[in-house]
């Protein structure tokens, strides 16, 4: 029959449906290289994820396994999963640099409206790592088997002209990631009255997102709409992008706590 791992007390501990997939396909590629005695690599993942998994692969003796998404300090990551008695190269990761570039002068670009591009050209988000959009160029980091696709199919972003060429991956150069800085008042720390603020929204649609589960705190899809936040916590609303707690800043005359929050742009 080969060689099973036992999921269902390796999984165990998970509730969340979407990382529960998710760990499958990385135990997927666990039974494959044992089986075959070869190196398996796997699609993207976000941190959390990432987090999960070494968790669970550590206990795994038979194999060893390396997180890398192109460059140091990387948010979405593969992992490369490997016999214990081989090397590791970092070329069989298999993650391409891919640039568009186009005149955005009279538009503004950002993480959100490339991401949709991308995404709308029928890519999946686990194909694609970290993107990041300077003021006339856009640096994507994709599964290699899909280079050539990105190529021919993302012609625009929003209503700007592009055009795509793969680089030497050494060559992607690291953006600071640009904050828009806000300032803001809650009467509590709870998910949906901070996600309200930080997104410009009614406390019943916050509300209506997280319960659908349209939210996640640091990658973590939540539901509980008075879970309490903190600072750091990273919070992102799907197709409408992301914000960071950065401060508390303690609280005003009338009792509500200030807060410094960054959006992603």
């Amino acid at each position: 029959m080969g060689f099973l791992l036992d999921r269902k007390r390796i999984l165990s501990h998970i509730r969340d449906d979407e990382q529960l997939g998710a760990m499958h396909q990385i135990l997927d590629k666990v039974e494959a290289c044992i089986k075959k005695s070869q190196p398996q690599v796997s699609y993207f993942f976000d941190p959390f994820t990432i987090n999960t998994a070494s968790g669970i692969l550590q206990g795994i003796q038979e194999i060893k396994f390396l997180p890398w998404g192109g460059y140091q300090g990387a948010e979405r990551k593969k992992l490369y999963i490997f016999p214990e008695y081989l090397e590791i190269d970092k070329r069989e990761f298999q993650i391409s640099l891919i640039c568009f570039q186009g005149n955005f002068k009279f538009f503004e670009n950002n993480h959100r409206h490339v991401l949709g591009a991308l995404l709308a050209s029928g890519l999946k988000r686990d194909k694609l790592g970290d993107v990041f959009v300077n003021e006339n160029l856009v640096q994507v980091l994709a599964d290699s088997k899909i280079t050539g696709y990105l190529i021919s199919n993302i012609k625009s972003i929003g209503p700007v002209p592009v055009i795509g060429e793969e680089k030497r991956i050494e060559s992607f150069m690291l953006p600071q990631e640009s904050l828009k800085e806000i300032r803001a008042t809650v009467n509590s720390m709870r998910l949906d009255a901070v996600l309200s603020v930080g997104f410009f929204l009614s406390r019943t649609k916050s509300a209506e997102l997280i319960k659908k589960g349209k939210v996640k705190l640091n990658w973590q899809s939540m539901t509980r709409v008075d879970y309490q936040i903190n600072k750091g916590d990273i919070l992102s609303i799907q197709g409408k992008g992301r914000i960071i707690v950065m401060e508390v800043l303690g609280t005003t005359r009338k009792d509500r706590i200030a807060l410094k929050i960054g959006v992603y742009v």
